[in-house]
Protein backbone atom coordinates (compact mmCIF):
# COMPACT_ATOMS: atom_id res chain seq x y z
CA UNK A 1 0.00 0.00 0.00
CA UNK A 2 1.51 3.57 -1.51
CA UNK A 3 1.82 6.04 1.28
CA UNK A 4 -0.37 9.59 0.72
CA UNK A 5 1.70 12.18 -0.95
CA UNK A 6 2.32 14.77 2.09
CA UNK A 7 1.45 18.01 1.06
CA UNK A 8 4.11 20.81 2.28
CA UNK A 9 2.95 24.30 3.55
CA UNK A 10 4.15 27.28 1.66
CA UNK A 11 7.48 28.24 3.80
CA UNK A 12 7.28 31.47 5.70
CA UNK A 13 9.27 34.42 3.16
CA UNK A 14 11.64 36.71 4.37
CA UNK A 15 10.86 40.15 3.66
CA UNK A 16 13.32 40.53 0.98
CA UNK A 17 11.59 37.11 -0.66
CA UNK A 18 7.95 39.06 -0.61
CA UNK A 19 9.88 42.25 -1.87
CA UNK A 20 11.52 39.89 -4.65
CA UNK A 21 8.75 38.08 -5.84
CA UNK A 22 6.61 41.25 -5.51
CA UNK A 23 8.61 43.12 -7.62
CA UNK A 24 8.93 40.90 -9.99
CA UNK A 25 4.96 40.27 -10.14
CA UNK A 26 4.81 43.95 -10.57
CA UNK A 27 7.21 44.15 -13.09
CA UNK A 28 5.07 41.19 -15.07
CA UNK A 29 1.96 43.41 -14.67
CA UNK A 30 3.64 45.88 -16.34
CA UNK A 31 4.77 43.84 -19.18
CA UNK A 32 0.70 42.96 -19.59
CA UNK A 33 -0.02 40.22 -17.63
CA UNK A 34 -3.21 39.02 -17.29
CA UNK A 35 -5.79 38.43 -14.27
CA UNK A 36 -5.26 34.90 -14.31
CA UNK A 37 -1.90 34.96 -15.01
CA UNK A 38 -1.13 37.45 -12.17
CA UNK A 39 -3.31 34.39 -9.85
CA UNK A 40 -0.93 31.93 -11.71
CA UNK A 41 1.97 33.51 -10.76
CA UNK A 42 1.05 33.65 -7.14
CA UNK A 43 0.05 29.93 -6.80
CA UNK A 44 3.10 28.58 -8.67
CA UNK A 45 5.75 30.59 -6.25
CA UNK A 46 3.25 29.18 -3.64
CA UNK A 47 2.99 32.57 -1.80
CA UNK A 48 0.25 33.04 0.65
CA UNK A 49 -1.96 35.85 0.29
CA UNK A 50 -2.22 36.81 3.64
CA UNK A 51 1.43 36.50 4.40
CA UNK A 52 2.04 38.71 1.25
CA UNK A 53 -1.05 41.70 2.51
CA UNK A 54 0.85 41.67 6.28
CA UNK A 55 4.53 42.35 4.19
CA UNK A 56 2.67 44.62 1.54
CA UNK A 57 1.34 46.92 4.26
CA UNK A 58 4.78 47.10 6.33
CA UNK A 59 5.97 47.90 2.68
CA UNK A 60 3.80 50.53 1.88
CA UNK A 61 4.31 52.27 4.99
CA UNK A 62 8.19 52.26 4.80
CA UNK A 63 7.34 54.01 0.84
CA UNK A 64 5.38 56.51 1.69
CA UNK A 65 7.55 57.77 4.63
CA UNK A 66 10.28 57.88 2.22
CA UNK A 67 10.87 61.43 0.62
CA UNK A 68 12.32 59.84 -2.63
CA UNK A 69 9.84 59.79 -5.11
CA UNK A 70 8.26 56.56 -6.27
CA UNK A 71 6.08 57.06 -9.30
CA UNK A 72 6.51 54.28 -11.31
CA UNK A 73 5.99 52.03 -8.81
CA UNK A 74 2.91 53.62 -7.60
CA UNK A 75 1.89 53.27 -11.08
CA UNK A 76 2.38 50.06 -11.52
CA UNK A 77 0.76 48.86 -7.92
CA UNK A 78 -2.71 50.67 -9.12
CA UNK A 79 -2.29 48.87 -12.73
CA UNK A 80 -2.10 45.79 -10.33
CA UNK A 81 -4.92 46.62 -7.98
CA UNK A 82 -6.87 47.26 -11.29
CA UNK A 83 -6.59 42.99 -11.90
CA UNK A 84 -8.97 42.39 -9.01
CA UNK A 85 -6.95 39.42 -8.20
CA UNK A 86 -7.57 39.65 -4.24
CA UNK A 87 -6.56 41.60 -1.41
CA UNK A 88 -3.56 42.20 -2.64
CA UNK A 89 -4.91 43.59 -5.04
CA UNK A 90 -6.75 46.53 -3.20
CA UNK A 91 -3.58 47.19 -0.67
CA UNK A 92 -1.22 47.68 -3.50
CA UNK A 93 -3.96 49.88 -5.19
CA UNK A 94 -4.50 51.98 -1.91
CA UNK A 95 -0.55 52.01 -1.84
CA UNK A 96 0.02 53.20 -5.10
CA UNK A 97 -3.07 55.70 -4.94
CA UNK A 98 -1.45 57.08 -1.83
CA UNK A 99 2.27 56.97 -3.22
CA UNK A 100 0.94 58.95 -6.27
CA UNK A 101 -0.95 61.70 -4.10
CA UNK A 102 0.04 64.82 -5.41
CA UNK A 103 -0.34 63.86 -9.17
CA UNK A 104 -4.24 63.38 -8.69
CA UNK A 105 -4.22 67.35 -8.57
CA UNK A 106 -1.81 68.03 -11.34
CA UNK A 107 -4.00 66.04 -13.52
CA UNK A 108 -6.90 67.86 -12.74
CA UNK A 109 -10.38 67.15 -11.88
CA UNK A 110 -11.82 64.60 -14.94
CA UNK A 111 -8.91 62.34 -14.21
CA UNK A 112 -9.76 62.24 -10.81
CA UNK A 113 -13.22 61.57 -11.04
CA UNK A 114 -11.89 58.87 -13.04
CA UNK A 115 -9.39 57.33 -10.77
CA UNK A 116 -12.25 57.45 -8.45
CA UNK A 117 -14.54 55.47 -10.26
CA UNK A 118 -11.01 52.92 -10.58
CA UNK A 119 -10.63 52.84 -7.10
CA UNK A 120 -14.29 52.00 -6.73
CA UNK A 121 -14.40 49.43 -9.30
CA UNK A 122 -11.54 47.70 -7.70
CA UNK A 123 -13.00 47.90 -4.50
CA UNK A 124 -16.44 46.67 -5.78
CA UNK A 125 -15.07 43.64 -7.56
CA UNK A 126 -13.11 42.92 -4.24
CA UNK A 127 -16.52 42.02 -3.00
CA UNK A 128 -17.11 39.38 -5.22
CA UNK A 129 -14.43 37.44 -3.21
CA UNK A 130 -16.62 33.95 -2.59
CA UNK A 131 -17.72 33.12 1.14
CA UNK A 132 -16.87 35.90 2.06
CA UNK A 133 -19.89 37.87 2.20
CA UNK A 134 -19.16 40.06 5.41
CA UNK A 135 -15.40 41.23 3.56
CA UNK A 136 -17.84 41.52 0.10
CA UNK A 137 -20.28 43.82 1.96
CA UNK A 138 -17.36 45.95 3.68
CA UNK A 139 -15.79 46.20 0.10
CA UNK A 140 -19.27 47.34 -1.50
CA UNK A 141 -19.72 50.09 1.10
CA UNK A 142 -16.03 50.89 0.59
CA UNK A 143 -16.71 51.43 -3.19
CA UNK A 144 -20.39 53.16 -2.48
CA UNK A 145 -18.23 55.93 -0.42
CA UNK A 146 -15.11 56.52 -2.73
CA UNK A 147 -17.73 56.96 -5.85
CA UNK A 148 -21.45 57.39 -4.95
CA UNK A 149 -22.90 57.85 -8.43
CA UNK A 150 -20.83 54.94 -10.19
CA UNK A 151 -23.23 52.81 -10.98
Amino acid sequence: MREPKKVEPPKQLTDAEHESLFLQLLTEVNDGLSKGGAKDFLAAKRINEAHLVEWLRGFGERLLASPTPNDELARRMVQMGKLSIGEVSVVAYDIGRRLGGGETNRRGAEDAEEGDQGEAEVWFNQGYKQGDFVGAIASYDRAIEIKPDFH
